[in-house]
């Protein structure tokens, strides 16, 4: 994706867990022993929390954050995320899938059922146009048959479901920045999901990061405009 065209917000990394990794109960002996230090260079700090995980409820969950690494680990019975939180989308030479299954390792994960990469990235509309107004002209047009007489379509945002031959799943988003009618800043998120079994290979986390970017990058390049300035 040409870097000119949008401004990478984040990527993550995320894995739904069959069993609670065993190394969750000594996160905090794993840092005073410097065995992140691959993935995580200290200062690292760390907090706790409760996540509502669905019919779950709520879950005891972890995070560890490095700034000098630009990288976040959360991680509870369920799930492990790794974001990315340097602001660039070059996930293949930040090593983030050979991260993911460092961690994989080093949390003792045995089995993943889920794996999923989320991109957002973020461009500004030119011409004094908001962002709604740019994604409906471009998606919905001026009037849709649907709605009763009288009501002008001003602008809207756009969630797409898409699936490959594959079992690799895509949702793609564009909409106003933090929901706000009045930006002019579009932010476009993709989630790439596929099912797995066992462990996932350093190539299987590579291939979904890889599939993910491609989307992002296939429609960036599509809809931004060329004339744009980066926020």
């Amino acid at each position: 994706m040409r870097a000119d065209l949008a401004d990478a917000v984040e990527t993550n990394v995320v894995l739904i867990l069959d069993h609670p990794p065993s190394g969750l109960s000594d996160l905090i002996g794993l840092i005073s022993t410097d065995r992140l230090l691959p993935v995580m260079k200290r200062p690292v700090s760390y907090s706790q929390g409760l996540v509502i995980e669905g019919p779950q409820g709520a879950i005891p969950s972890h995070q560890l954050v490095s700034i000098p690494s630009r990288k976040s680990l959360t991680v509870n019975n369920g799930r492990l995320e790794l974001h990315d939180l340097s602001g660039e989308f070059d996930w293949e030479g930040h090593g983030l899938h050979r991260d993911v299954a460092f961690l994989i390792d080093l949390l003792g994960v045995t089995s993943v059922k889920a794996i999923g990469a989320n991109y957002l990235a973020t461009f500004t509309v030119p011409d004094g146009r908001t962002a709604v107004q740019y994604i409906g002209e471009r998606f919905i047009g001026e009037t849709a048959s649907f709605l009763p007489r009288g009501l002008d379509v001003d602008g809207g945002q756009l969630r797409l479901y898409l699936t490959r031959n594959d079992s690799a799943k895509h949702v793609l988003s564009l909409e106003p920045r933090l929901q706000d009618p009045s930006s002019r800043d579009i932010f476009v998120s993709c989630n790439t999901e596929t099912t797995t079994t066992g462990v996932p290979t350093t190539e299987q986390l590579a291939q979904i990061l890889q599939d993910g970017y491609d989307l992002l990058s296939h429609v960036v390049e599509a809809l931004a405009p060329t004339t744009l300035q980066t926020v």
